[in-house]
């Protein structure tokens, strides 16, 4: 018995957190938005097990329940306060310990995702690249 899944195309997914975050505002602008963001989304959705070159060729991809399940807790820690200051450059205005525990979070989600029917497959490049730049936030304090 297949499990159902969402098809949905990387445009539509920014979309959706484009409205979700902004509403209808026009002043703001959505294509910085995505070409902004491409990369920390393309690699929670490739962290989550979504096909890789999908994404890259810009292909609708397929996830499953449990995949989006575990895409919603990675967006939750993308979006959260820390992060949020952390994307936009402000890190030199964040506590040590809030920068630490942006990868520590984002690295214990992406390990729970390892049980069960989600499969990991970029665990390494999403932390890496957190990683590096959190390190270097930290070492800009």
């Amino acid at each position: 018995m297949t499990k159902k899944t969402d098809r949905i195309s990387f445009l539509k997914f920014s979309r959706m957190l484009f409205h979700k975050w902004y509403g209808d505002n026009p002043s703001s602008d959505f294509r910085h938005f995505y070409d902004d963001q491409r990369t920390y989304y393309g690699l929670i959705l490739e962290a989550a097990g979504v096909d890789a070159d999908s994404l890259k060729k810009g292909n609708a991809f397929s996830i499953s329940p449990k995949q989006a399940d575990l895409i919603e807790e990675l967006l939750k820690q993308f979006t959260s306060a820390p992060m949020k200051l952390f994307r936009s450059k402000e890190y030199k205005n964040m506590h040590k310990d809030d920068l630490k525990s942006i990868v520590q979070s984002i690295d214990s989600l992406l390990l729970s995702g390892l049980e069960g029917d989600v499969q990991v497959t970029e665990r390494s490049s999403l932390y890496i690249k957190t990683g590096y730049y959190v390190q270097t936030a930290i070492s800009d304090c």
